[in-house]
């Protein structure tokens, strides 16, 4: 059946998709950021005398 789809339908479908995959990766983003926030802040606690050293690498 696969084949008898109109282009209509194959570009709803791919709006749909990409829509997913979009809302998908926004949310592994905000999961990442979360945790990088988390380490940063951790490190900030380690290392007080001079947080701003690291970023001039």
């Amino acid at each position: 059946m696969a084949h008898s789809r109109t282009a209509r339908e194959r570009k709803k479908l791919r709006a749909q998709f990409k829509k997913e995959a979009n809302e998908a990766r926004a949310a592994k983003e905000r999961e990442l950021g979360a945790e990088v926030s988390a380490a940063l802040a951790e490190l900030r606690g380690l290392d007080v005398e001079d947080p701003m050293q690291q970023d001039q690498a």
